[in-house]
């Protein structure tokens, strides 16, 4: 295994205590425009365009399908395409929810978030 997947896995272990500590369920990491460089360091690559991290579970990279199949090879996590562009934000919360109760709590970087963004989640999931 590369030195480089050793660091990301690190990092993982690293961000699920933290998750721990704050009793968050899940993290939502958004590769925003300075966000391909941070999603190196946890997923080994700086493609994607989201990845969903529940506290117990598979983490999920989510990606569009122009980058599938290098993000696939690239990444050592798990790569799920995004099978329509338009309805991509209701796919990851659909994978999310999956990990989530009412009484949940979330981890989202709010700075990467567009106002449609904070508009979806806030009001579906």
């Amino acid at each position: 295994m590369s030195e480089l997947v050793e660091f990301c896995k690190k990092r993982m272990t690293n961000l699920k205590e933290q998750m721990d500590k704050y009793e968050l369920d899940l993290v939502y990491l958004i590769n925003n425009s300075r966000g391909g460089l941070l999603f190196k360091r946890i997923a080994e690559t700086s493609s994607g365009n989201s990845i969903i991290i529940p506290r117990e579970g598979d983490s999920l990279l989510f990606v569009y399908s122009v980058d599938y199949i290098s993000t696939n090879e690239e990444s050592w996590l798990n790569v799920k395409q995004i099978k329509d562009r338009e309805k991509a934000r209701k796919q990851i919360c659909e994978y999310a929810n999956n990990f989530l109760e009412a009484d949940s709590k979330v981890g989202v970087q709010v700075n990467s978030l567009t106002k449609d963004d904070y508009e979806f989640f806030g009001c579906v999931c």
